[in-house]
C-alpha cells in the first residue's frame, strides 16, 4: 500500500457494511483481513482516534469477511497514507482542565439494531483517551442511546481522574458535553422514572456522580461535539474539522508543524 492512491476519509462516502450470511468463509481472505484490522487497531489505540469508528466497524466482521469488507479495510490504509504526518499534539492551548465529549448513533448496526457509543477526553488541546463501542443492549430511542453513552463516558472519566491524581494533576470536577437535551435531563433529574424504568439500572450511575459534584453535564452544539467523529463517518470537510478538534495536527518528520498541511480549526 506504499504506492496506493491516498484517501481523504477513513471510509468512503456511503459505505454500508453488513454481516456475511454465507456459511463458507474464505480462509485466506479472513487471515489477511484479520491481520490488517489487527494492525489498524494497534495504530488506533496508540495515537489515531480519527480511525476509531472505522476500526470498530471493521472488527465486527473478522470471522467471515467479504471482499467489500476487505475493500473498506484497504480504504483505511489509503487514508493513513494521506495522513501519515498527523500527530496528537498537546499544549496547543493553556486549558489544563479535563473535558469529556459523549455521543451515540442510534440503531447504527443494521444487523442487530444496536447503537454506537463514542466518547473521548481532551487535555491541553488533544485527546488523552477515546473509545468507540457497540452498546450491549438495544436502545428504544435516540435519547436512551445518548444517555447510555453518557454513562459509559462518565465511568471512564472516574478512572481517568484517579490516574491523573496519581500523576499529580489537580482534578476536581470534569465537564461532560453532550448534544442531547433528553439525555442531559434524565441524568440531572431522577424524577423521570416513568420514562426510564426500563433502562438497565447500571446506566443510572451517572446520576450519583453528578449529585456528588464529580461531574457536570453541559450542552454542546452537534457540530462541535468532538465525539461525533467516534460514532459515524463523514464527508471530507466535516471529518477534517472534527479531526482537528481531536488534536491531530499535520507535522513534519522533525516534529514541527507543517503550516501548509495543518488542518484549520473553526473558532
Amino acid at each position: 500500500m506504499t504506492t496506493c492512491t491516498p484517501a481523504l476519509t477513513p471510509f468512503a462516502t456511503g459505505t454500508k457494511l453488513e454481516a456475511n450470511t454465507s456459511d463458507t468463509p474464505n480462509p485466506s481472505l479472513r487471515t489477511k483481513y484479520q491481520q490488517i484490522v489487527g494492525s489498524l487497531m494497534y495504530t488506533m489505540l496508540g495515537s489515531r482516534p480519527d480511525i476509531c469508528f472505522a476500526v470498530n466497524r471493521l472488527a465486527q466482521f473478522g470471522s467471515n469477511p467479504t471482499q467489500d469488507h476487505m475493500n473498506a479495510a484497504l480504504h483505511v490504509l489509503r487514508y493513513l497514507k494521506h495522513t501519515s504526518c498527523f500527530r496528537l499534539t498537546y499544549g496547543r492551548n493553556n486549558c489544563e482542565e479535563l473535558i469529556g465529549f459523549s455521543d451515540s448513533d442510534w440503531a447504527a448496526d443494521t444487523d442487530d439494531r444496536r447503537s454506537m457509543t463514542g466518547y473521548c477526553y481532551i487535555l491541553t488541546g488533544a485527546c488523552v483517551t477515546w473509545q468507540t463501542r457497540k452498546q450491549r443492549t438495544v436502545a428504544l430511542s435516540s435519547t436512551e442511546a445518548e444517555y447510555m453513552a453518557l454513562t459509559e463516558c462518565a465511568k471512564h472519566g472516574v478512572w481517568t481522574i484517579q490516574l491523573l491524581r496519581q500523576l499529580n494533576f489537580d482534578v476536581d470536577t470534569i465537564e461532560l458535553y453532550s448534544d442531547s437535551l433528553g439525555a442531559r435531563a434524565i441524568a440531572e433529574n431522577p424524577v423521570h422514572h416513568g420514562r426510564t424504568k426500563h433502562i438497565d439500572i447500571r446506566h443510572h450511575y451517572i446520576r450519583d456522580i453528578i449529585l456528588d459534584g464529580s461531574f457536570h453535564v453541559s450542552p454542546v452544539p452537534t457540530k462541535d461535539n468532538v465525539a461525533d467523529a467516534l460514532t459515524k463517518s463523514f464527508a471530507c470537510d466535516r471529518h477534517e474539522y472534527l479531526t482537528a478538534k481531536l488534536g491531530l495536527v499535520a507535522c513534519s518528520n522533525a516534529g514541527e508543524y507543517c503550516e501548509s498541511d495543518t488542518l484549520e480549526q473553526s473558532p
